[in-house]
Parts: structure tokens; C-alpha cells; sequence
């Protein structure tokens, strides 16, 4: 059934579930179509698999995003791709590759995406546009419950990075957004992939897309049947842990933090060093320093940079599993 609200329909499905074919994934990356079948391959031997790739080089979240779920002001918010890959307003993806398909049944997405939201003054709100991206989507989808299993954005660019459009580049609130997403969202999980080295191109520059994919394909397989979209009876071992320690909340006294995390398999380690690295705290004045260096703890951080060099992990199989996500935590 559909009711019409605006120039666009709004699509509200009663799909019936179809045997067969049980995954759609979804990628806005074209070489996370290796990853996407990568995954497949690990699966099909178990369950027949149904691969949709939706694939669009340097694409934004909002061109996936259908006209009346989209939040952007097309003056501050393209600040990082090219005009090429966004148009202000039309949502051609959503309208080219997804509607189409809405009336299919399908039983999960993989989302890979983030890199060209990056621009600084546009990044802190990739959480709501994500998240208005996963309402839009279950609801054309008819699935309430769709789930969407993402992968954290790479270490790219440096620090204090300007990108071949002369703007400033912020990875690190698209990498503490995706995190919180898998936190806060039901059925979204993340897949923290920054200890993946990026490697070298032929010219020099670095590659944004880690040439080793597998890790990737790996850890999206064990999300999909940790979160039992994948029925358990098609396995023989126990769900894995798929992502590295998320930070749930924190609670502050005197000059004391304790954080608490989620993820943290069979416990936490540290891979180098004596102390956990990239954390800061937030003293009285709202001003972010070393963790040893302030009377009153107002806020704690990790992570809060392009390339950030993080040891805490958690531990899978008696050893490092996956590194911790960027975030940052405050009292107001």
C-alpha cells in the first residue's frame, strides 16, 4: 500500500518474505564491492546469497537519501565532494537505485560509506543523516527492523588535512558518528577496521581503500550472524565478536573517569605501551587536555583526530581482536 504525502510517494510495503535469496547489500564505495562479495563468498556455502551493488564513487550520504528524509543545507553541507557527485537537492541515487527496488524483501544492508562527508563543519552531523538515511530506507523497505551493517571509514588523510578542494577535512566525527550509530540505532552494527594500514599508490599518495579487504568481509560475516538475521542453525560455531570496543558512557570523580564499553569480547588489552593512547578529558572550562592534567573531568575523548594511532582492543580467540572506535563522552 503506498500514501502519497508530498510529490513523492511514500511507500509504506507489506512484503511477503521470499524464499532463496536472504541478503541485499548495498555499497556506495565501488571497491566495497569486493568486500560485498568477499562476504558473500564466506556465506553461500551456508545460505544462497542475493547481491544488489549499488556502487557510486565519492557519493554522499544525502544522494542516497529520499527527498523527504534528508536534512542538508546544500550551502555549508557539500563542503568535501565534487558537484559532480551532488547536486543540492535532486537525490539521484535514492530516485536511480534504491526506489526501484523497494519492493523486494531482503534481509540486510551493507553500508560503506562516509569519506566525502568529511569537510570540516559538515561532519558532526553525519549521525543524523545516517540515521535519517536508515528510517528512509526500512520504510520504503517496509522491514522496520532492516538492519545495516556498516564499516568504520579507513585512516586517510593526515592531520590538519586539506583536501584537493582547498577545504579542511574531518574524518574523526564521521568515524565517533558511526560508532554511536551501532550504539544507539537497533540493527546497526560497526565494523572498526582502523588498524588496517592504508597503502601507497603508484604516484605516491595514499590509498584510501586498504588493498587488504578480507579483514572487512570477515568481520561483516560475523555481524550478520551474531545479529541472527542469519539463522543460527546454519552454523556450527557461536557468534564472534565483529567490532572493537564501543564507548557507552562514562562517569566522572574529581579527576577520576571511568568509562564503560561495549564489545569488549573476553576482555580489554593494550597492544603497545603501559597506558591507552588518544585520550583526552575535558577540564571545568570546557578546554580538552592530557588525561593527567586536570582537578575536574568534565568530558573524555579518544580518537579525536584524521589519524589517530589507538592500542586499546579487545580480546578475541586469547588475543587482539579489533581496535577500539573513536568517541567522545560529556556531562552535558
Amino acid at each position: 500500500s503506498s500514501e502519497n504525502t508530498s510529490d513523492e510517494t511514500q511507500v509504506m510495503h507489506t512484503v511477503p518474505e521470499k524464499s532463496g535469496y536472504r541478503v541485499l547489500a548495498v555499497t556506495a564505495c565501488p571497491t566495497g564491492i569486493a568486500h560485498t562479495y568477499m562476504a558473500a563468498e564466506s556465506l553461500e556455502n551456508k545460505i544462497p546469497i542475493g547481491i544488489i551493488s549499488t556502487a557510486v564513487g565519492a557519493s554522499r550520504i544525502e544522494d542516497w537519501t529520499a527527498d523527504d528524509y534528508c536534512t542538508c543545507d546544500p550551502n555549508t553541507d557539500n563542503l568535501h565532494s565534487d558537484a559532480y557527485y551532488y547536486d543540492k537537492g535532486d537525490h539521484d541515487l535514492f530516485k536511480k537505485y534504491i526506489k526501484p527496488i523497494s519492493d523486494m524483501s531482503l534481509s540486510g544492508v551493507l553500508w560503506y560509506q562516509g569519506e566525502s562527508n568529511r569537510g570540516i563543519g559538515e561532519a558532526y552531523k553525519y549521525y543524523d543523516k545516517f540515521e535519517n538515511l536508515v528510517n528512509c530506507w526500512r520504510n520504503y523497505f517496509g522491514k522496520a527492523d532492516l538492519p545495516f551493517y556498516t564499516v568504520q571509514i579507513m585512516l586517510f588523510s593526515a592531520d590538519n588535512s586539506i583536501d584537493n578542494n582547498g577545504n579542511a577535512v574531518d574524518e574523526y566525527n564521521i568515524r565517533i558518528a558511526q560508532g554511536k550509530a551501532a550504539l544507539n540505532i537497533p540493527n546497526v552494527t560497526v565494523c572498526t577496521m582502523l588498524s588496517l594500514e592504508d597503502t601507497l599508490l603508484p604516484n605516491g599518495g595514499l590509498n584510501i581503500h586498504p588493498t587488504d579487504k578480507a579483514p572487512i568481509a570477515e568481520a561483516l560475516v560475523k555481524a550478520a550472524i551474531a545479529c541472527r538475521y542469519i539463522p543460527a542453525g546454519d552454523y556450527s560455531g557461536a557468534a564472534e565478536e565483529y567490532s572493537g570496543p564501543l564507548a557507552d558512557s562514562f562517569k566522572a570523580n574529581g579527576n577520576t573517569a571511568v568509562v564503560t564499553f561495549r564489545h569488549t569480547g573476553e576482555g580489554l588489552m593494550l597492544t603497545s605501551g603501559a597506558s591507552a593512547t588518544e585520550f583526552e578529558v575535558r577540564d571545568r572550562s570546557g578546554n580538552w587536555v592530557s588525561a593527567a592534567a586536570v582537578d575536574v573531568v568534565t568530558g573524555v575523548r579518544m580518537g579525536y583526530r584524521n589519524r589517530p594511532s589507538i592500542n586499546l582492543y579487545n580480546i578475541t580467540g586469547g588475543q587482539s581482536g579489533y581496535c577500539a572506535s573513536p568517541f567522545i563522552l560529556t556531562v552535558d
